[in-house]
Protein backbone atom coordinates (compact mmCIF):
# COMPACT_ATOMS: atom_id res chain seq x y z
CA UNK A 1 0.00 0.00 0.00
CA UNK A 2 1.66 3.54 -1.07
CA UNK A 3 -0.67 5.40 1.87
CA UNK A 4 0.98 5.39 5.38
CA UNK A 5 -2.78 5.28 6.91
CA UNK A 6 -2.77 1.78 5.79
CA UNK A 7 0.50 0.95 7.66
CA UNK A 8 -1.37 1.58 11.21
CA UNK A 9 -2.48 -1.28 13.11
CA UNK A 10 -5.77 -0.14 13.29
CA UNK A 11 -6.54 -0.06 9.61
CA UNK A 12 -4.80 -3.83 9.20
CA UNK A 13 -7.12 -5.31 11.87
CA UNK A 14 -10.10 -3.67 9.54
CA UNK A 15 -12.09 -6.41 6.77
CA UNK A 16 -9.95 -7.11 3.63
CA UNK A 17 -12.78 -5.65 1.42
CA UNK A 18 -12.48 -1.96 4.05
CA UNK A 19 -8.72 -1.90 3.47
CA UNK A 20 -9.42 -2.57 -0.33
CA UNK A 21 -12.01 0.63 -0.43
CA UNK A 22 -9.61 2.64 1.02
CA UNK A 23 -6.66 2.03 -1.42
CA UNK A 24 -8.96 2.47 -3.75
CA UNK A 25 -10.47 6.14 -2.54
CA UNK A 26 -6.49 6.74 -1.71
CA UNK A 27 -5.69 6.30 -5.84
CA UNK A 28 -8.70 7.91 -7.20
CA UNK A 29 -7.94 11.02 -4.28
CA UNK A 30 -3.90 10.95 -6.06
CA UNK A 31 -5.35 10.34 -9.43
CA UNK A 32 -8.04 13.89 -9.14
CA UNK A 33 -5.07 15.86 -7.72
CA UNK A 34 -2.62 14.62 -10.69
CA UNK A 35 -5.18 16.10 -13.37
CA UNK A 36 -5.42 19.00 -11.32
CA UNK A 37 -1.87 19.74 -10.75
CA UNK A 38 -1.08 18.96 -14.57
CA UNK A 39 -3.67 20.85 -16.20
CA UNK A 40 -1.96 24.03 -14.87
CA UNK A 41 1.14 22.80 -16.13
CA UNK A 42 0.84 24.46 -19.80
CA UNK A 43 -0.33 27.86 -17.83
CA UNK A 44 3.03 27.82 -15.92
CA UNK A 45 5.02 27.13 -18.71
CA UNK A 46 3.74 29.46 -21.35
CA UNK A 47 4.52 32.06 -18.12
CA UNK A 48 7.76 31.31 -17.38
CA UNK A 49 8.45 31.03 -21.30
CA UNK A 50 7.04 34.71 -22.07
CA UNK A 51 9.36 35.99 -19.05
CA UNK A 52 12.21 34.46 -19.86
CA UNK A 53 12.47 32.58 -16.42
CA UNK A 54 12.87 29.01 -17.39
CA UNK A 55 16.39 28.53 -15.97
CA UNK A 56 15.14 29.77 -12.83
CA UNK A 57 11.77 27.43 -13.12
CA UNK A 58 14.26 24.95 -13.52
CA UNK A 59 16.28 25.42 -10.81
CA UNK A 60 13.37 25.86 -8.47
CA UNK A 61 11.84 22.54 -10.05
CA UNK A 62 14.50 20.66 -8.96
CA UNK A 63 15.17 21.80 -5.56
CA UNK A 64 11.29 21.72 -4.69
CA UNK A 65 11.02 17.82 -5.81
CA UNK A 66 14.21 16.63 -4.01
CA UNK A 67 13.21 18.78 -0.81
CA UNK A 68 9.79 17.64 -0.82
CA UNK A 69 10.33 13.58 -1.65
CA UNK A 70 13.14 14.21 1.33
CA UNK A 71 10.89 15.66 3.54
CA UNK A 72 7.67 13.37 2.89
CA UNK A 73 10.18 10.47 3.25
CA UNK A 74 11.99 11.55 6.43
CA UNK A 75 8.31 12.19 7.88
CA UNK A 76 6.76 8.72 6.66
CA UNK A 77 9.93 7.17 8.34
CA UNK A 78 9.00 9.11 11.67
CA UNK A 79 5.02 8.62 11.77
CA UNK A 80 5.98 5.08 11.06
CA UNK A 81 8.62 4.27 13.55
CA UNK A 82 6.52 5.65 16.16
CA UNK A 83 3.41 4.07 15.32
CA UNK A 84 5.64 1.19 15.14
CA UNK A 85 6.91 2.22 19.12
CA UNK A 86 2.96 2.83 20.30
CA UNK A 87 1.20 -0.02 18.96
CA UNK A 88 4.29 -2.89 18.75
CA UNK A 89 5.19 -2.87 22.45
CA UNK A 90 8.42 -4.19 23.55
CA UNK A 91 10.25 -6.85 22.91
CA UNK A 92 12.84 -9.15 24.74
CA UNK A 93 14.40 -11.71 22.49
CA UNK A 94 16.51 -13.77 24.62
CA UNK A 95 13.66 -14.61 26.56
CA UNK A 96 11.28 -15.48 23.70
CA UNK A 97 10.58 -19.42 24.06
CA UNK A 98 11.69 -21.86 20.87
CA UNK A 99 10.73 -25.16 19.72
CA UNK A 100 13.53 -26.73 19.88
CA UNK A 101 13.88 -26.35 16.12
CA UNK A 102 14.32 -22.67 16.25
CA UNK A 103 10.95 -21.07 15.72
CA UNK A 104 9.66 -18.93 17.94
CA UNK A 105 6.60 -20.60 20.23
CA UNK A 106 4.07 -17.81 21.54
CA UNK A 107 3.11 -17.85 25.12
CA UNK A 108 -0.32 -20.04 24.81
CA UNK A 109 0.63 -21.13 21.22
CA UNK A 110 2.78 -23.23 18.86
CA UNK A 111 4.44 -22.22 15.35
CA UNK A 112 2.00 -24.65 13.41
CA UNK A 113 -0.78 -22.72 14.65
CA UNK A 114 0.57 -19.09 13.80
CA UNK A 115 0.83 -18.21 17.81
CA UNK A 116 -2.79 -19.17 18.34
CA UNK A 117 -4.33 -19.98 21.69
CA UNK A 118 -3.11 -17.06 23.23
CA UNK A 119 -1.14 -15.76 20.20
CA UNK A 120 -0.04 -12.62 20.77
CA UNK A 121 2.56 -11.40 24.35
CA UNK A 122 0.91 -9.18 26.45
CA UNK A 123 0.38 -5.84 25.27
CA UNK A 124 1.89 -6.31 21.82
CA UNK A 125 -0.75 -5.95 18.58
CA UNK A 126 1.61 -7.60 15.94
CA UNK A 127 1.58 -10.90 15.87
CA UNK A 128 6.09 -10.91 14.59
CA UNK A 129 8.36 -8.00 14.43
CA UNK A 130 10.73 -7.94 11.92
CA UNK A 131 13.21 -8.72 14.62
CA UNK A 132 11.59 -11.94 15.79
CA UNK A 133 11.88 -13.35 12.04
CA UNK A 134 15.48 -12.29 11.48
CA UNK A 135 15.85 -13.96 14.75
CA UNK A 136 14.18 -16.79 13.84
CA UNK A 137 15.35 -17.07 10.42
CA UNK A 138 19.39 -17.01 12.24
CA UNK A 139 18.43 -19.80 14.46
CA UNK A 140 16.85 -22.09 11.84
CA UNK A 141 19.99 -21.44 9.65
CA UNK A 142 22.43 -22.21 12.55
CA UNK A 143 20.52 -24.91 13.23
CA UNK A 144 20.40 -26.52 9.53
CA UNK A 145 24.68 -25.68 9.34
CA UNK A 146 25.00 -27.78 13.06
CA UNK A 147 22.96 -30.60 11.14
CA UNK A 148 25.15 -30.33 8.21
CA UNK A 149 28.17 -30.82 9.96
Amino acid sequence: SVFPLMMCACVQRSSPRFRTIGIWCGYCLVATLAVVLCSLVPFLLEYTWKNSMMDEFAVMFLIGKIGSWSCVTLLNIVAFSVMWALQGGRLDMAAMPSDGGGAPVRPGGSPSSGGGGGGKPEGRNFHITAEEYSWWAQTLEDKESTDRA
